[in-house]
């Protein structure tokens, strides 16, 4: 049983364990495996939304020399901040 504990959780160290009954790991043995199953939420899930961040379309991304080409009427200073010089 110790050693099946072991599995699911590494981070338990067998002289630990060791100092548990049979009924107190079976107990916990359970526990460990009900902490593994997978558990799919129903209902209405959207105040958890903002703890699961969205993935973001793949969008490329626009070279320096582009953005730098289309602007428009833009002074040096402007061009300047842009390019990270000041």
């Amino acid at each position: 049983m110790i050693d099946e504990i072991m599995e699911l959780n590494q981070s338990a160290q067998p002289e630990f364990l060791a100092m548990f009954d049979d009924v107190e790991l079976d107990e916990y043995l359970s526990h460990l495996h009900w902490l593994s199953t997978p558990v799919q939420m129903t209902g209405d899930t959207s105040q958890y939304d903002k703890y699961f961040p969205q993935e973001r379309p793949n969008t490329p991304q626009q070279p320096m020399v582009t953005l730098w080409n289309t602007m428009e009427q833009s002074s040096v200073a402007e061009r300047a901040a842009v390019a990270g010089l000041f």
